[in-house]
């Protein structure tokens, strides 16, 4: 039984406890209520505070960010990755994106890892919704290393298809929709990539490269500079977005 003296102290402790259980998880309309974040980080098509770079957000303030770029969806069920074509450019690209790039250590390092070894996979339920009206094609999933892209999952108008870094392609989707969702599964190991489309094998091929990484989102191929409208977009949502190390 709590003595009077003790009860202002013990509602004291209760309010404190409950305001850090408060503080401590996600806000309902942020995207990282609805995507675990916690390895990954974002650039967005803005510049930062050095000339020419897109800023990049990373844990623990990707936690806590919405923006016009990457935002929860009306029913709070998905992200929405949205990159306009006037966005600012990564150095080395040659187009403007909002994409995640995994990391390690709560999000504090790059990830890097081998497709000889373990087993790397990335399964991203989404939909593409929007694309830039004179070029509408669009990235929205990529195997990276350390120089240049090894996989990208990529549509073009409604031909939705995987692109090995030598060039060979397989068509996931030959008459997508846009709003059409669906699930990519990415699994990488014994020296192969593997490309899943709604639980369905449609690519494998031998492939052996260090340094990789999962990407996720949405990056333009083209911009403003190469003729499109500078009020044109591209828009990705995504509902789930899991990656696994074996």
């Amino acid at each position: 039984m709590t003595t009077p003296m003790l009860r202002p102290l013990a509602i004291t402790i209760a309010l404190l406890l409950s305001i850090s259980a408060c503080t401590a998880q996600p806000k309902p309309d942020k995207p990282s209520s609805i995507l675990d974040l916690s390895n990954w980080k974002l650039s967005v098509p803005v510049e930062a505070n050095h000339e020419g770079h897109p800023l990049e957000v990373q844990q623990p303030a990707l936690d806590s960010y919405s923006s016009q770029f990457m935002f929860t969806g009306p029913g709070k069920t998905d992200v929405v990755f949205r990159t306009p074509a006037a966005g600012t450019i990564q150095p080395g690209s040659d187009f403007p994106r909002t994409e995640l790039r995994e990391m390690t250590g709560r999000g504090q390092v790059e990830a890097k890892w081998s497709t000889r070894t373990g087993t790397h996979e990335m399964v991203v339920e989404q939909a593409v919704t929007l694309l830039p009206r004179s070029t509408p094609d669009v990235v929205v999933g990529q195997i990276h290393d350390s120089a240049k892209f090894v996989l990208i999952i990529r549509l073009d108008g409604n031909h939705l298809y995987a692109r090995m870094q030598d060039g060979k392609m397989d068509t996931l989707n030959g008459d997508y929709s846009l709003g059409t969702y669906f699930t990519l599964k990415i699994v990488a190991g014994d020296g192969s990539v593997a490309v899943y489309y709604n639980d369905e094998l449609k690519a494998m091929h031998r492939k052996n490269c260090s340094s990789c990484y999962f990407k996720a989102g949405m990056y333009l191929q083209t911009s403003s500079d190469t003729g499109e409208a500078t009020d044109s977009s591209g828009e990705v949502r995504i509902r789930s977005l899991i990656v696994s190390h074996r």
